[in-house]
């Protein structure tokens, strides 16, 4: 039991700080003035964003997990280092008191994911679900080199059905993100997989904590317990428990986009213009780099992601005479998105909208939702 407590610990840890040293410049040099009271809690999820987008174009085109943590290092330490000299050390205990709601539901969210493992007095995933076999080798063969070696790896079975990850449908996000801790921590993925399920559970959580004050102005006692409902949340724990790892990748960014987007979009026409041409670029890049990620990590949460954009974009065309503007910066926004997200879409068309065009495929499909 203590072992399987230091691995859990030990995985926890590294992913909370690869986000937070991934994220920390990032947040404070690239956020919009209206989130500022909330970069503390956006800078682990932000820092998640840029390691799987990165990870993505590295592994796509590249080579391996090791070349990408190296460009990432390099990055932000760049980023660290102009925050630091800008605004000094962060303020983590500072942090820690004002945002202390939304880390304890975070922490919720994160014993309830562990809880079976604890229980076990083991590491294994939870649940019957079969998807360890795709995320697990491909987390694995992205260590060791791009997407394109998997083929070229010495033979087995799991090499064969992951040899082309686009091809099968799986989006690499997660894999990129649970290789990635685990080069870092030297974990496996046998021990890696069900406690990073639920640190993004939390992390998304956290992101739900931030869009209800930020977009919703609600207060912070109501916002954590709204938070704490949705790490509570059945069916958002039965995905973690069947092992859907493309899903719970997506589920932070979903609050994340909705947060930046709506700051970029919706900015106060004043602010906007005292704004610097390389900050109004620097806030289109924090939200492009967020909604460039989706794709990444799962490519059906452009749906619902969509649809909610949309309504609040309606409301808002209704609400406002400058609509014009609204719309021009909603427009530059997902051009800016197309293009750090463009190796997605032939993944897509070689992928998903392949196999799910095929009859098997939608007949089971059917037969098991229905």
């Amino acid at each position: 039991m203590i072992t399987l407590a230091f691995e859990l610990v030990l995985v926890l840890l590294v992913a909370s700080l690869l986000a937070f040293w991934n994220g920390w410049g990032l947040a404070r040099l690239l956020l919009p003035a209206v989130v500022w009271p909330w970069r503390a809690l956006l800078t682990p999820i932000l820092g998640y964003v840029l390691t799987i987008l990165v990870g993505y174009w590295v592994v796509r085109f590249i080579g391996g997990l090791g070349w990408a943590l190296g460009l990432i290092a390099l990055l932000s330490g760049w980023f660290n280092w102009l925050t630091w000299r800008r605004y000094g050390p962060p303020q983590i205990i500072t942090a820690i008191r004002h945002h202390w709601p939304g880390l304890v539901v975070a922490g919720i969210a994160v014993a309830f994911g562990v809880a079976p493992l604890l229980s076990y007095g083991y590491a294994a995933p939870i649940g019957g679900g079969w998807d360890i076999e795709n995320y697990w080798p491909t987390a694995r063969y992205l260590v060791r080199g791009p997407v394109s070696a998997i083929a070229t790896a010495p033979p087995n079975p799991l090499r064969d059905i992951n040899a082309d990850p686009p091809r099968i449908g799986l989006t690499l996000g997660f894999s990129i993100w649970q290789g990635s801790v685990d080069l870092v921590s030297g974990s496996e993925p046998l021990v890696s997989f069900a406690p990073l399920l639920a640190w993004l559970r939390a992390l998304g959580v956290v992101g739900i904590y931030v869009l209800l004050q930020a977009v919703f102005t609600m207060r912070r006692g109501p916002a954590a317990f709204a938070a704490l409902l949705a790490a509570l949340n059945g069916l958002l724990l039965w995905t973690s428990y069947f092992n859907f790892g493309m899903q719970l990748a997506a589920w932070p960014l979903l609050p994340l986009v909705l947060t930046l987007g709506l700051a970029t979009v919706r900015a106060d026409t004043e602010r906007w213009a005292a704004q610097s041409f390389v900050g109004r670029v620097a806030h289109y890049c924090a939200a492009a780099i967020s909604l460039a990620a989706v794709p990444v990590a799962y490519y059906p949460a452009l749906g619902p992601l969509g649809l909610m954009a949309v309504g609040i974009g309606v409301v808002g065309l209704g609400q406002t005479r400058d609509r014009w503007r609204l719309i021009k910066r909603a427009l530059v926004l997902v051009l800016l998105t197309l293009v750090l997200a463009a190796p997605t879409i032939p993944d897509y068309f070689a992928g998903f909208n392949y196999r799910y065009s095929l009859p098997l495929t939608t007949l089971v499909s059917f037969v098991l939702y229905h």
